[in-house]
């Protein structure tokens, strides 16, 4: 970089700085928007044009704006997003390379140009280059939409935000490799430290979480990436969550905190570059660090993530506590002489970086003590009853012949979740008959070994309590029962007592909430045949009546040996409407507008039940003939395994 004339003012020099650094950037910024073309208007125009000739063709309407939607939620994650952090990394190694080098070092810090510019102007710059290609190629998809008379106004909020984000998460991106290129001494660490912290930060807390729930009893291992601490340290990860979620729609990606967290990660980690690069010595360049912090903590993320995965894979493997430590040990020593080796340039400093390794083992005998003696008091914590506003109950295999965990409401094409609603229990008795079955669970599992030893079964979970509190908190214990459950009355007792009540088998199902004017047609299958029904609505209110009757008749006392695949089987297909204003259906929604379907499971018959007696009076699966009398009004399609023909009465 020449300069002829010196600016004596931080605001002169930065601009220099800026306009010099982006006149060089011109050539990788075309390449960018050559590539972000390729990949999103011209997908687009091709999505349009495939939408366009199969309406011709075949005369199969297309919806074109959701034809363009699904295209757009496929491309940002897989392309756009890749392509910005392409670029950042590429911009991060052409800006930053000069302090990585004596010789160029040197000739940049004599210009009479302060540091604080020399950085922020070239920060600017690519700041500038990264907006660039997003903001022109955003537009001329905008301008394909328009061309193919998509309804852009429907998408364009997701559109903008999508945008915003894309752009936010690249510039948390660049400024964390800022920093990084500040601590480094070369830019083949600073590109090191850069991969292997969004590698093995995200990895080491997963795998964290997986050893504590292996432990731990009673904790839930749903994964929510919407959480913090999974990608606290990882732009790179992060910027893909909420458009694989579901492109920042508000029902699926709504972490306000996940925002604000990056917001200021970003503030802290560009002010932080600037302000250590003001102190950074020259002759860092071409040594193995300039500060010492980011390779400790690197050091110790790498060899924590390698260390838990060696423990999984080996106790997944062999099953027992011991090669759980074997497996630690393996991985985490390898990773750590793996990772000397490279910020050291060899061995010569190997014995002196094992008291870090030291500090390693320090922390996972902690960590371990803490998930073994339950977590301070994790493992026994039971909301009192009188607290609890309600409770989200998953019993499964407790042998019901009607189960119900929930039901979904879907949107019109049935495609999108617009609501879930689970089985809860709010009456006070009932309660305190789940918190009874939780204390069961508590007692039964402490007393069958306390400290606790690590299980196999941590991503397996039959008893799941979800506890809404009056103060507007939620606690989720999540159990596996094998342990306990064998041969123990007691256990059965108290499950029995939960799943007998009427509350428990009615909340969560969906043919509480069924009305013969939103089932379409019925599927019933008796093993061999498929008949499909389209009975009229006094009988659909029958049937819906004698299923009804049936659960709540339903003892729990199903012994699990229930042959299914010899079982009449009934199924339900739900036609879309619009809830009725003020039903328990338009609760449930919301403020959606739209059309809905609800997403009724197959139930199995019971032999000796009402429904089944239902079936067989009207004859609904009588023979591969349907006659008008035996179909009672029923328009009928009969299948037959053996058969390939599909057979169609229509009764008068």
């Amino acid at each position: 970089m020449t300069s002829k004339t010196s600016s004596n003012n931080l605001r002169g020099e930065l601009i220099q700085t800026f306009l010099w650094e982006l006149r060089h950037r011109f050539g990788l910024i075309a390449l960018f928007c050559g590539l972000h073309f390729v990949t999103l208007p011209l997908v687009e125009i091709l999505a349009m044009n495939n939408a366009q000739r199969t309406n011709m063709e075949s005369g199969y309407v297309i919806d074109m704006s959701q034809r363009f939607l699904n295209a757009l939620k496929v491309v940002l994650p897989l392309c756009t997003a890749s392509l910005s952090l392409l670029m950042v990394l590429i911009l991060s190694v052409l800006a930053f390379q000069y302090m990585h080098q004596k010789r160029s070092v040197d000739l940049f810090h004599s210009l009479p140009v302060s540091r604080s510019a020399l950085l922020g102007g070239r920060v600017l710059s690519c700041f500038v280059a990264l907006l660039i290609p997003l903001v022109l190629n955003f537009a001329l998809t905008l301008v394909v939409a328009a061309v193919y008379q998509v309804a852009v106004s429907e998408f364009m909020g997701f559109f903008l935000t999508s945008l915003g984000w894309v752009f936010l998460m690249a510039c948390a991106s660049f400024f964390f490799c800022s920093f990084m290129a500040v601590c480094s001494g070369t830019t083949f660490d600073m590109v090191i430290s850069i991969v292997v912290v969004n590698i093995t930060y995200p990895l080491m807390i997963l795998l964290g979480r997986a050893t504590a729930g292996m432990i731990i009893p009673g904790m839930s291992m749903d994964l929510d990436f919407q959480s913090i601490p999974y990608t606290a340290l990882s732009p790179f990860v992060a910027s893909y969550l909420p458009l694989i979620y579901g492109s920042l729609e508000a029902d699926t990606f709504s972490s306000v905190a996940f925002l604000i967290w990056w917001l200021i990660l970003s503030v802290v980690m560009i002010v932080s570059a600037l302000y250590l690069y003001r102190s950074r010595k020259s002759e860092c360049a071409e040594s193995n660090y300039a500060f010492p912090i980011p390779k400790t903590l690197i050091r110790f993320v790498a060899t924590t993530a390698a260390g838990l995965a060696g423990a999984l894979i080996f106790h997944s493997t062999f099953g027992s506590t011991t090669s759980f430590f074997v497996g630690l040990f393996v991985g985490s020593i390898i990773a750590h002489i793996i990772a000397e080796a490279i910020y050291g340039r060899g061995f010569k400093g190997l014995k002196k970086s094992f008291a870090y390794y030291g500090i390693f083992l320090v922390a996972f005998a902690a960590f371990y003590g803490v998930c073994v003696t339950g977590a301070f008091g994790y493992d026994t914590k039971i909301p009192k009853a009188e607290e609890i506003s309600y409770v989200e109950t998953r019993l499964n295999n407790v042998g019901n012949i009607y189960p119900s965990n929930g039901f979904s409401i879907m949107n019109e094409k049935g495609n999108s979740q617009i609501a879930w609603v689970p089985q809860t229990v709010r009456e006070a008795e009932n309660v305190e008959k789940v918190t009874a079955l939780h204390t069961l669970l508590v007692d039964e599992i402490r007393a069958k070994g306390y400290p606790y030893k690590i299980q196999s079964s941590s991503f397996y979970s039959d008893v799941q309590l979800t506890y809404h509190m009056k103060d507007g908190s939620v606690l989720k214990r999540y159990f596996s029962s094998d342990p306990i459950s064998h041969d123990n009355s007691r256990y059965d007792e108290a499950v029995k007592d939960v799943t007998t009540t009427k509350e428990y088998k009615t909340s969560g199902n969906a043919l509480y909430y069924l009305t013969p004017e939103l089932i379409e047609s019925i599927h019933l299958y008796d093993g061999s045949k498929e008949h499909i029904l389209i009975p009229d609505q006094e009988k659909l209110q029958e049937l819906i009546d004698a299923l009804r009757l049936d659960i709540e008749a339903d003892n729990g006392s199903f012994s699990g040996n229930y042959d299914y695949r010899n079982s009449l089987q009934l199924n339900f297909t739900t036609r879309a409407v619009i809830p009725a204003p003020g039903s328990e259906l338009q609760k449930l929604v919301g403020n959606y507008t739209g059309k809905i379907r609800i997403d009724a499971a197959g139930i199995a018959i019971s032999d000796t039940s009402r429904t089944k007696a239902l079936i067989e009076k009207y004859g609904w699966t009588k023979g591969t003939s349907v006659t008008a009398t035996a179909a009672s009004g029923l328009h009928t399609a009969t299948t037959t395994a053996a058969e390939s023909a599909i057979r169609l009465t229509v009764a008068n």
